[in-house]
């Protein structure tokens, strides 16, 4: 008689873990998405800025026209600081550590967050003097996020109405740097807002405590008359290594001197432009063309590479990220027909902090331009490099 047949039960996981689970791959899967998105969003944001330049010093233009685009040069440069902010915050970089600027952190979050603080009264202060404190820069941000997110939403849920006081000062022992986070409901609210939680929750705050000791520092909560106060101090920099990241637009990488006296260049250098954004390759060669350079211009890394075998090019000026070939790629394809324009290299990126883009600008010495730039920016990077 055949024996029965055993089939296995399925284990199930509990729906709480299986629901946490599909939150790691989802946060992953978003971080994932993040720098494509982030560089489809600066690439627009990016010829706006420098067009609204090129715009506002065009001696041609009216004066109110020339006002006009400066005032949306300031708003398409806050958008474009957002973008930059949400990247850096989705990219899960390597744990290292370097000197950061708290100050400069805390107004990234503070950007972020001006829908959520909408009826919140805000006071920051925090001295331009304060020492740059020794920690990793990405986790910093990620801390700052979540300790200030926790206390808006003490402050209830859409609209938060409150108070949210930050400041920042040295530690007596001076040693550390303390940063101060504290925040107070609406008195008209009543005593406990219907909207607001009714107290932090503990695994949030043991994996904030877990972190902050990781970073070398010591976190508090302390009571107030209609809230809490959250109180972080962190050791102070022994010597200042700036954080790409936080310390504005990287600009570019030092060019290394070569050891020889600077040669005359000709007085109008040749520029190659290669971009996949027509907008930013047309503006890119009107801003050079107004500073007396000559240029010539690349749809793509294919077209580039012909141009460089049929043309005396002085600097090549080229997006990092481009759907045919990358701008690392492109460098490398083209060094290998000339050596010599291997210093005369200049990566556009809206992403400069990039670890990738980075590394290989450190290595091989060539120069980064953060995107969005202006015209005087531009030129004096082009006029620098072609004199190498």
């Amino acid at each position: 008689m055949p024996k029965p047949e055993v089939r296995e039960a399925a284990v199930q996981p509990p729906a709480t873990s299986a629901r946490d689970l599909f939150d790691v791959y989802r946060t992953d899967a978003l971080s994932f998405l993040a720098a494509g998105i982030a560089h489809d969003l600066a690439n627009p944001l990016g010829a706006m800025l420098a067009f609204a330049s090129y715009l506002a010093s065009d001696p041609r233009l009216p004066a109110d026209l020339r006002d006009d685009a400066r005032l949306l040069r300031v708003e398409a440069a806050r958008t474009h600081r957002m973008v930059r902010t949400l990247l850096e915050f989705a990219r899960n970089r390597p744990p290292s550590t370097s000197a950061v600027a708290v100050g400069r952190v805390v107004s990234e979050v503070l950007e972020l967050e001006a829908y959520l603080l909408a009826e919140v009264s805000v006071e920051v202060d925090i001295p331009e003097d304060l020492p740059a404190v020794t920690t990793d820069a990405s986790r910093l941000r990620h801390l700052i996020l979540v300790l200030s997110v926790e206390a808006i939403r003490r402050l209830g849920e859409r609209p938060a109405r409150g108070r949210l006081d930050i400041s920042a000062d040295v530690v007596p022992d001076r040693t550390r740097v303390r940063l101060a986070m504290a925040f107070e409901l609406d008195p008209d609210d009543g005593p406990v807002a219907d909207n607001r939680p009714a107290r932090f929750d503990a695994d949030a705050l043991a994996a904030v405590a877990a972190l902050v000791q990781e970073l070398g520092g010591d976190l508090r909560i302390e009571p107030a008359a209609a809230g809490s106060r959250f109180v972080l101090e962190l050791p102070i920099a022994a010597e200042v290594t700036q954080d790409p990241a936080t310390a504005g637009d990287p600009g570019r990488l030092p060019a290394p001197s070569s050891g020889r006296p600077a040669t005359p260049v000709d007085a109008r250098p040749v520029v190659l432009v290669c971009d996949d954004e027509p907008a930013i390759r047309t503006l890119v060669a009107r801003l050079l063309g107004r500073a007396r350079f000559r240029t010539l211009e690349a749809a793509d890394a294919s077209e580039a590479l012909r141009l460089l075998d049929t043309n005396d090019v002085d600097v090549v000026l080229t997006d990092h990220h481009m759907r045919e070939m990358s701008g690392i790629e492109l460098y490398e394809r083209a060094i290998e027909k000339r050596m010599p324009l291997s210093p005369r290299f200049v990566l556009m990126s809206g992403d400069p902090g990039g670890e990738e883009l980075v590394q290989f600008a450190s290595e091989h010495h060539i120069t980064i331009l953060a995107k969005p730039f202006d015209l005087k920016t531009i030129t004096a990077i082009i006029d620098d490099v072609a004199r190498h």
